[in-house]
């Protein structure tokens, strides 16, 4: 979990300096490197407690982010890179803020909430505020990603193989079964 921390260290490093550059001077090089980071979070969305949506959600965040990568790769306007990257950050904010929700660490819970509302709420106003409006998220989330290096600890009791999955329920016979005596296959 540490270097997944210490990888998306890394990629907030990245915002950084392709903000003090300017996105489009970017190389293909820095970007790709960027989305392999990214595409990284996708082992934190699956092992995070979170309903089956936030997941979806998670893994929505991560797939339109090497999509705002790549438009920026092919110089497509950074308007509509930044569109596109906003978009996902919706998506961002449901999965942190549910995932953070069932965390036993309220440390986790708290700063997860913030985050996530920042980051999906910054979405809805993007448009009137500044980027720098944006950035306190960008230093919250790596928070949130250190509190859950620390704190975070797999649910117990749940099993990786079959023998731990409920065995299923056995119906009683319907009423035209036990009337004429059987139970079962007739042949």
């Amino acid at each position: 979990m540490q270097r997944l921390v210490d990888e998306v260290a890394a990629v907030g490093a990245f915002y950084t300096e392709a903000r003090e550059r300017g996105l489009t001077t970017f190389s293909a090089d820095v970007l790709s490197t960027k989305s392999r980071k990214t595409l990284r979070l996708t082992i934190l969305v699956s092992r995070l407690e979170a309903a089956p949506w936030a997941k979806a959600a998670g893994y929505g965040w991560v797939a339109l982010d090497v999509l705002a990568g790549i438009l920026m790769i092919n110089e497509v306007a950074y308007d509509t890179a930044w569109a596109v990257r906003l978009g996902g950050h919706v998506l961002a904010g449901v999965w942190i803020v549910s995932s953070s929700l069932v965390s036993r660490a309220w440390p986790v819970t708290v700063v997860g909430v913030i985050t996530g509302l920042w980051l999906a709420g910054y979405s809805f106003v993007g448009n009137v505020l500044p980027e720098s409006f944006l950035r306190p998220a960008g230093i919250l989330i790596l928070v949130w990603f250190a509190l859950l290096a620390i704190f975070h600890r797999p649910a117990e009791g749940r099993a990786a193989t079959l023998s731990g999955l409920p065995r299923p329920a056995t119906s009683p016979p319907s009423s035209r079964e036990s009337a004429d005596g059987f139970s079962g296959d007739r042949h």
